[in-house]
């Protein structure tokens, strides 16, 4: 393909996408038509089916333990022409500059590719820094997918660049379409148009408006089962004293189940597919809950009320997604946690006066 031919598809490109983003792409299906503000970055308003939205911009703030999280108000889906995704980061560029959109991770310069993997059809990036993995695929990719999914089904062209097949097979679980729009990408590539999905704000890691998603899960009654998701021992934030937590929660719930993930999301799922209840150290298999039921109650062990005062980070990646999702949600503190090494230990007692007092609300 020649220069001149090259320049003539992107300017091609450019204006037939603008065209279906602000002409066709409103108001030709269902669920187009009952997010078209949501598409263009706001809250929907009206109407019954809007209920939870309406709901989730009250304030857009979650409120717990005298602390108060902001979460976004506004999302957005921006086309960039000419456009270069830098792996592994995913941050956007042209000859313009780079584009970063108040993402931490998308303001370092990356260093220039001189021969990027030219890609000739229109493509919407999901690559961002740690979205090969599975719990940050659950909570940061996912929540995305709220205004992603019904401007795909809108712009069928389009395709979809993600970071690797995991990625991918649970973009699918969440947004049903042509699995072939998958791009796996492997190197810093170019495409005529990239368009950027993204929450408007700066934001922690898996902060999303309250109710804003819905579980991998159809069943529509509660469930009932207490799933507590363990950690090898050995392992960062293994709960050192496990076997009198599990004693302290068999008290309560005697048919507690124990269960070890095993890192592969289709067996997973099983563990917590009739979950009314999970409970667990900070981790990734916390992720897990977006294959519980509705309505569920997780309980965390991690000192976010504590680091939150102290201005530290409090990595509320869990404690956001829980309430993107519209479920109840608990942290216990321990007295003894780092993040990145060493086990936990939680006070036993403690757990037991505050199971009591939360699960009985």
């Amino acid at each position: 393909m020649s220069g001149s031919e090259y320049w003539q598809m992107v300017v091609l490109f450019v204006l037939l996408h603008v065209l279906c983003y602000h002409v066709g792409f409103h108001g030709t299906r269902y669920e187009v038509q009952h997010k078209q503000k949501l598409l263009a970055g706001e809250f929907a308003t009206g109407g019954e089916k809007n209920r939870k939205w309406l709901h989730a911009s009250a304030r857009n703030l979650i409120e717990y333990g005298g602390e108060t999280w902001s979460t976004p108000s506004k999302w957005k889906i921006t086309p960039i022409a000419h456009g270069m995704v830098s792996l592994p980061s995913g941050q956007v560029s042209n000859y313009s500059g780079v584009y970063g959109f108040r993402k931490w991770y998308w303001q370092t310069a990356t260093k220039s590719t001189r021969h990027p993997q030219i890609i000739t059809v229109p493509v919407l990036s999901l690559i961002q820094v740690w979205n090969g993995c599975f719990q940050h695929i659950v909570f940061d990719t996912l929540p995305k997918l709220t205004f992603v999914c019904p401007f795909l089904m809108g712009a069928p062209n389009v395709h979809v660049a993600v970071m690797n097949a995991l990625q991918r097979d649970l973009v699918l679980e969440a947004c049903p379409c042509d699995p072939t729009r998958f791009i796996i990408a492997q190197t810093t590539f170019r495409s005529p148009i990239v368009y950027v999905p993204y929450f408007v704000g700066e934001f922690p890691m898996g902060i999303v408006p309250p109710n804003f998603m819905q579980p991998l899960n159809q069943q529509t009654t509660p469930g009932v089962d207490v799933v507590y998701l363990a950690r090898k021992r050995g392992t960062p934030r293994s709960v050192h004293n496990k076997a009198d937590v599990l004693a302290t929660l068999a008290k309560k719930w005697p048919n507690l189940r124990v269960i070890y993930p095993s890192n592969n999301w289709r067996s997973d799922r099983d563990s917590v597919r009739n979950a009314g209840v999970i409970i667990g150290p900070h981790g990734g298999a916390m992720a897990n809950m977006i294959f519980a039921p509705a309505s569920a109650t997780v309980i965390e062990f991690i000192p976010l009320l504590q680091r939150k005062r102290n201005k530290k980070n409090e990595r509320p990646c869990y404690f956001g997604l829980a309430h993107g999702l519209g479920f109840t949600y608990h942290a216990i503190e321990p007295s003894h946690f780092e993040f990145d090494q060493g086990s936990m230990v939680v006070p036993t007692g403690a757990l037991a006066t505050q199971l009591e007092a939360v699960m009985t609300k």
